[in-house]
C-alpha cells in the first residue's frame, strides 16, 4: 500500500510539473524576446563599468589648420583638381617654399585685388605647406551679415581675381567664441582652393548652389 500511494504521488507530481511547464513556457519565450532589445535601451554605464581595457579614443585639433574654411564638395582633394591653373596665380605658392616670395619668413604678406576698388588681403605662407589668405573682421572691405541668427562678427570681403569676382567669408565665431571675446582667430583661405574658386566660370552653380 505504501508503494502505491508513493506511486500515485509521483505521477500526481509529474503532471503538475508537466502542467507548469507547459504554462509557464510563453512567459519563458517573452522573457527571451524581451531580453536582447535591453541593452539596446541602455546608457553607456556599461562602457564605463566593463571590465575590458577600454579601446575607445577622443582626439581634438585645436591646431591652427582648423582656421581653415571648410572646402567645397567639389574640391574635396588637396590640391583641388586641376590645380594649379593657368592663368590663374593668386598666391605664390607653386613651389615648395612658397615660390620666391615666403623664404624670408612667414608673413604676413599682402596681395591686391584687380577689382575696381582695388583692395589688399593678408596671406601668410609656410615652406612646404603653401600660402593661405587670412580674414576677419578687421579685412579691408568686410561685411558684416545682417542676419540675427549669425555671430556678430560673421561677415565676407569681396575680391576679384582671374577675371571673376567672388565673395569669402569668415566664421564670426572664430574671432568672437561664445561671445568671449579676443580669441582673434582669423579664417584661412589656402592658395590652391583659393585660385579652384577664382578660376571657375561665373555660369557655373558651383559658386552658389550644389555641384
Amino acid at each position: 500500500m505504501t508503494g502505491q500511494r508513493e506511486d500515485s504521488h509521483m505521477a500526481r507530481s509529474t503532471r503538475f510539473l508537466a502542467q507548469l511547464t507547459r504554462r509557464a513556457a510563453p512567459l519563458v519565450a517573452l522573457c527571451a524576446a524581451l531580453l536582447p532589445s535591453f541593452p539596446g535601451e541602455a546608457d553607456d554605464t556599461l562602457l564605463f563599468t566593463s571590465r575590458v581595457p577600454p579601446n575607445v579614443l577622443l582626439m581634438i585639433d585645436n591646431s591652427n589648420s582648423m582656421n581653415e574654411l571648410m572646402r567645397h564638395p567639389a574640391s574635396v582633394s588637396q590640391p583641388p583638381p586641376g590645380w594649379p591653373y593657368a592663368g590663374c596665380d593668386i598666391l605664390p605658392d607653386t613651389g615648395p617654399a612658397c615660390g620666391g616670395s615666403c623664404t624670408t619668413g612667414y608673413g604676413p604678406y599682402s596681395v591686391t585685388d584687380s577689382g575696381s576698388t582695388p583692395r589688399a588681403t593678408r596671406y601668410d605662407c609656410f615652406p612646404g605647406f603653401g600660402c593661405w589668405f587670412v580674414i576677419d573682421n578687421n579685412t579691408s572691405g568686410f561685411t558684416t551679415t545682417t542676419t540675427s541668427s549669425d555671430d556678430a562678427q560673421q561677415g565676407y570681403i569681396t575680391r576679384t581675381f582671374c577675371g571673376h569676382t567672388r565673395k569669402i567669408w569668415h566664421d564670426g565665431q572664430q574671432t568672437d567664441i561664445n561671445g568671449v571675446s579676443g580669441n582673434d582667430n582669423p579664417t584661412w583661405i589656402g592658395g590652391d582652393y583659393l585660385e579652384w574658386l577664382f578660376n571657375l566660370d561665373d555660369g557655373t552653380t558651383y559658386t552658389w548652389g550644389t555641384p
